[in-house]
């Protein structure tokens, strides 16, 4: 049986590399197909964005695939029903998150979704009654043309962690990041900066603004620099990306990794949780043009322009 030497590294940060983040913004033909995710929840303005959607839905200018309700609160994604039906779309696909959290900062809670339930919607309605929104994220994707979709998500990311996370299935025979690569052209988040930031609705679900990676070399080609490779273009496509730390655990008796991590530079400590594992951590706090990848150096300073230029505009 062949051996491989296995790492598990978690960045603060979303990876979407495949769908070309950094590619030159093109204006999209209409209709664009998008998926909004937003939690419905402690703020009213998802009320809004989604006034404004269904707006360009009934010009023509978007189609929508689908919603998802990421928020934990049991009458948001009910609220999102009755938004849509009184705006002329009680056939789009609604998924519901099925977790208890997030709910720090009362981000479970909400003054206005039982009230839009019960006096527009359906009485006494719940997400018990909604598929899960990783379920309703995966049939919109698969059912969709290739490199078409649009995912604006508003709220919190456990919908999309899950998704990503999600394996090949009765839907399609895609796993999650592989059918984000092959339908998405863009994710457009509404959340500020991270983790340099302080936006709310990060803030109270990091968990889910973390992404784990695997990395597993064959044993023929294990000491021939491969490892050392990966784990420095993992590092470049972090910092890209704008992570300022890596972190990641492995077996205490796995010589091979620990040895593969401290060549790369990584400190390490002790793992919270289990005596087992060993953490090691890497700070990669790096100017675009300090990044030592020139493909993605250059990925990230594009960033830095098109983010100026929006700050411009």
């Amino acid at each position: 049986m062949k051996r491989l030497l296995s790492i598990s590294l978690l960045a603060c940060f979303l990876l979407f590399s495949a769908i070309g983040a950094f590619a030159q913004l093109q204006t999209p033909v209409a209709p664009v197909n998008v998926i909004l995710d937003a939690d419905t929840a402690i703020s009213v303005d998802d009320v809004g964005d989604q006034a404004v959607l269904w707006a360009l839905a009934n010009r023509g200018e978007v189609k929508v695939l689908a919603l998802v309700c990421s928020s934990a609160n049991d009458f948001s994604a009910p609220a999102m029903r009755a938004i849509a039906n009184y705006y002329g779309h009680p056939e789009v696909p609604i998924g519901a998150h099925r977790g208890s959290t997030p709910n720090l900062e009362s981000s479970a809670t909400s003054q206005y979704a039982q009230q839009i339930t019960n006096q527009f919607g359906t009485p006494g309605d719940t997400r018990a009654n909604y598929p899960d929104a990783v379920t309703v994220y995966r049939q919109a994707l698969a059912g969709a043309p290739d490199h078409s979709v649009y995912i604006v998500a508003n709220g919190y990311y456990q919908p999309l962690q899950g998704l990503l996370q999600s394996p090949a299935d009765s839907i399609s025979s895609l796993t999650g990041m592989q059918l984000v690569a092959q339908k998405v052209v863009r994710l457009v988040m509404g959340a500020g900066f991270f983790p340099s930031g302080n936006e709310h609705n990060l803030r109270v679900d990091a968990d889910a603004a973390s992404f784990e990676f695997g990395l597993s070399i064959e044993d023929r080609w294990q000491g021939q620099g491969v490892g050392s490779a990966l784990l420095g273009n993992l590092e470049c496509r972090a910092a890209a990306f704008g992570a300022k730390h890596l972190f990641g655990d492995t077996l205490r008796s796995n010589d091979v990794m620990l040895g593969l991590a401290r060549k790369s530079g990584f400190a390490f400590t002790a793992s919270p949780g289990d005596w087992k594992l060993v953490r090691f951590e890497k700070h990669i706090d790096l100017a675009p043009q300090e990044i030592p990848c020139a493909s993605w150096r250059l990925a990230a300073v594009a960033s830095g322009e098109i983010a100026a230029a929006s700050l411009a505009s």
